[in-house]
């Protein structure tokens, strides 16, 4: 093969990984912000879901499990590589490398949350409030210690 077209296609290689940079650290901060929103939503749904039933309110801890089950079918997806703490700033995410390092432990820990809101949605469908206290918060905390960081000063 020539030099010339040797050094075309390096040249070629380069600017397509540099592309793929480019696009990614554009992407990042919106997957940050998307995720970030779709946990305060998480953390919403479980404040209302938990004072329901302290009222004993079956239909709205049915409904807000429902909608925790769904936002945590999508955690997995708004954690692409390239968005941890360390490649973007740690005012940026608060998401640690262990997520990637242990992927598989990432996500049976959102599989988990999604098992245990559905559980919570179907026991208050059958007028069982037991679950609803603690049960998100148990699965919640089991994700963020391993693989959430503190808070950026």
């Amino acid at each position: 093969m020539n030099s010339w077209v040797k050094q075309f296609l390096v040249a070629g290689v380069a600017i397509a990984v540099m592309g793929a940079g480019s696009v990614m650290a554009q992407m990042a901060p919106d997957v940050v912000k998307d995720r970030q929103a779709a946990m305060k939503d998480i953390s919403k749904a479980n404040k209302t879901l938990r004072a329901a039933a302290k009222k004993g309110d079956k239909a709205e801890v049915e409904k807000q499990a429902k909608m925790i089950v769904v936002l945590a079918e999508k955690l997995p997806a708004l954690f692409p590589k390239g968005t941890e703490r360390g490649t973007l700033d740690a005012k940026v995410t608060r998401a640690k490398p262990e997520i990637w390092a242990k992927w598989d432990d990432f996500q049976a820990k959102a599989n988990e949350l999604k098992s245990m809101a559905s559980q919570i949605a179907s026991a208050a469908g059958k007028g069982d409030l037991a679950m609803a206290g603690d049960g998100v918060n148990k699965a919640c905390g089991g994700c963020h210690k391993p693989f959430r960081g503190p808070a950026a000063k």
